[in-house]
Parts: structure tokens; sequence; C-alpha cells
């Protein structure tokens, strides 16, 4: 388990290789909690290599890999809960940046319902009101 997710991180995070292969490292990533991967380890320690991960993948510029990482992301916080409470403090500044680059991208994690606290919509507020030079 361990060295797949480590393996899909490493594609992910090489900016160098094609950017099929790191869409389909995404994809492995979300395969390997649908084959039952939470139940096998502490994914807690996975998901520290996992974030750099994906916030690499974030802020890639080739939208259909924007997109799958958030996908992914929104994946696993349907899946994991409060277990992506650390990880959301990390992205969610970054996917609110995305709010400016394409409404379609951002569309894929803009279900709420799965969110379990409300800090982040304070930190969007505060975000927005960056934006828009309110602060």
């Amino acid at each position: 388990l361990r060295e797949h997710i480590s393996e899909a991180c490493a594609t992910m995070q090489n900016t160098n290789l094609d950017w099929n292969r790191r869409v389909a490292a995404l994809k492995m990533l979300r395969a390997v909690v649908i084959g039952g991967g939470m139940d096998y380890s502490n994914f807690s320690e996975e998901m520290r290599e996992i974030q750099a991960a994906l916030l690499i993948s974030v802020k890639d510029l080739r939208s259909q890999l924007c997109r799958e990482a958030c996908v992914t992301i929104a994946f696993y916080c349907e899946r994991l809960g409060l277990g992506m409470v650390t990880a959301m403090d990390t992205l969610m500044p970054t996917l609110i940046l995305l709010m400016q680059n394409s409404a379609k991208v951002l569309f894929h994690i803009s279900s709420y319902k799965n969110c379990n606290t409300w800090h982040y919509f304070n930190i969007f507020r505060s975000k927005c009101k960056c934006q828009a030079g309110m602060t």
C-alpha cells in the first residue's frame, strides 16, 4: 500500500513527466481508497505525503490535471471526513485562488455537504475579501 502511494506521489510531484501519467497517478490514489486501503494502515501517515503531491497538482497549469486533483481532494474529503482537516488547511487557500482561473475547475470541489467543520468557510470568506480588495 505504501509503495503504491509513494510511487503515485512521486509521479505527481515530478512536473517533468507527461501530464497523462500524473492524471493516472491521481486516479491510482482514489483507487487505493476504493480498494480498501484505509482499512490496512493508519492512513493519516500517508496523508502527509499525499497532501504535498496534491498541492503540486492543484497548482499545475494543465486544467485536466488540476481538475483531477480537485476531484481527488473532494473524494478524499468525502471518504476521510475529519481526517482531511489538516490537509485542507494547507490546500484550501490554493483551491480558493482557482476561482479566478476557472469556475469549471472549482465546480468539482464546490459541494460543501461533506464539510465537517465550519473553519473552511472563514478561510473562504477571508480569501474573498482579499481578492475583492476589502482588507
